[in-house]
């Protein structure tokens, strides 16, 4: 008995034998079988498969790298062969444009930059170092972390002092009471409309902990508490 090959309707229709509408099944024997296989499925058949993108990119990416290891392979014996290239075709472009002079110039201060931004993070470091009365050893060059902890550390500080210098003045007197009361306005409000209990407990509180009233506070505390019917 003679092998045969069967192809469905879908296998027809794959490798093109042609659409078919009803449900059939071919059988060829080898010799045929060999023949239009050849014949259907041919090289040309094949190239001229519409490439996906991803298919193109795939090949663009692979080409791309031959090409690169070919130009590799061209300067190993002079790796720096392009990078003089491109240095000399630079001198070149900004001669010609007229402005080499001026890149020059701007390249200097840009080293300078570099070198106040190093000057910088050293002080900064002598900044937190100190701050935290520790080595300068143990602060990490990362100090941009650190410029936040600095500033408010120096404003902390800095409200010590403004205090200080306002109390050496009646001007500044006057100024620091009126901020007192604004600072503990929320206080005195909840006095002013507080029962008798509230009040005496404030009271006593005040006595046990030794803080200072303030006028207003001392003026809310003797409002007559209203009476609940």
């Amino acid at each position: 008995m003679i092998p045969l090959c069967g192809h469905t309707i879908k296998d027809v229709q794959h490798i093109g034998y042609g659409r078919c509408i009803a449900p059939l099944v071919w059988f060829f024997s080898p010799h045929w079988h060999s023949k239009l296989v050849s014949h259907f499925i041919s090289p040309t058949l094949i190239m001229s498969h519409v490439l996906t993108v991803k298919e193109k990119e795939h090949w663009k990416d692979r080409i791309g790298r031959r090409i690169d290891k070919q130009i590799d392979s061209l300067c190993v014996d002079d790796p720096a062969f392009m990078d003089g290239v491109r240095g000399a075709a630079r001198k070149r472009a900004l001669a010609s444009l007229g402005i080499g002079k001026l890149q020059d110039r701007l390249e200097r201060i840009q080293r300078q930059e570099k070198s106040l931004e190093a000057r910088k993070r050293l002080t900064q470091r002598q900044l937190v170092a100190t701050l935290r009365r520790v080595p300068l050893s143990e602060v990490p060059p990362e100090t941009w972390r650190f410029e936040s902890d600095i500033a408010s550390t120096v404003a902390k500080r800095q409200l010590v002092h403004e205090d200080e210098l306002l109390a050496e003045t009646q001007r500044g007197r006057e100024v620091l009471n009126l901020s007192l009361e604004k600072e503990n306005l929320l206080d005195t409000v909840w006095l002013a409309t507080s029962p008798k209990q509230i009040k005496d407990l404030w009271e006593k509180i005040d006595e046990l902990l030794g803080g200072p009233q303030t006028k207003l506070q001392r003026e809310a505390l003797a409002i007559e508490p209203v009476v609940e019917d």
